[in-house]
């Protein structure tokens, strides 16, 4: 099974004042599960996904993302959102203390963002599914009149810039993926 030897947890501040926005310490989109294994994704489906590694810093509130991606060149002009394992509900995070952890999310892919972003699940010949690991310490998100979010009560601290190496994930492994529905 492939392992990569470090995944850096970056900081990451994005979105504007009284509209999306978030921070969080994350990957970036750098786990392409067609490292681990073959897999083409399926929309309105539950994933059980085991991860595994070492990290050098506690992490209060882990989750994933799935991304759609057709450019391993330019990812983020080439990707799409899919679905995430926390749905920003603070019961779905997961702690990770400092040292060896192997741990589980139930990542789902959602048919509307499928619908939204026009994506053909029958066409994924040059197509990577990337995760993003991360910590994520506040978001909020604004659809119209509706809002909505999660706080872990962390923050980023100002003195620290756009893109630093917050924490690292050493021996990282994606151990199974498994189709719950």
């Amino acid at each position: 099974m492939p392992t990569f030897p470090n995944i850096h947890l970056r900081a990451n501040r994005w979105g504007e004042e009284d509209k999306t926005r978030g921070e969080m310490r994350n990957s970036d989109l750098c786990i392409n599960l067609s490292d681990f294994f073959p897999f083409n994704i399926k929309a309105d489906v539950e994933y059980i996904v085991t991860i595994s590694g070492e990290t050098d810093t506690p992490l209060k509130s882990t989750g994933l993302d799935a991304w759609w991606v057709t450019d391993l060149k330019n990812v983020w002009s080439s990707s799409e959102w899919l679905g995430n394992s926390n749905e920003e509900k603070a019961e779905n995070y997961v702690e990770i203390p400092k040292g060896r952890f192997q741990k589980t999310y139930s990542l789902y892919v959602r048919q509307d963002e499928i619908d939204k972003k026009g994506l053909d699940l029958n066409n994924q010949e040059n197509v990577s599914i990337m995760l993003v690991f991360g910590e994520c310490m506040f978001v909020k998100w604004v659809v119209g009149s509706e809002s909505g979010g999660y706080d872990s009560g962390s923050r980023i601290p100002n003195d620290i810039d756009q893109g630093t190496i917050m924490a690292t994930i050493r021996d990282f492994k994606v151990i199974s993926v498994t189709e719950v529905n």
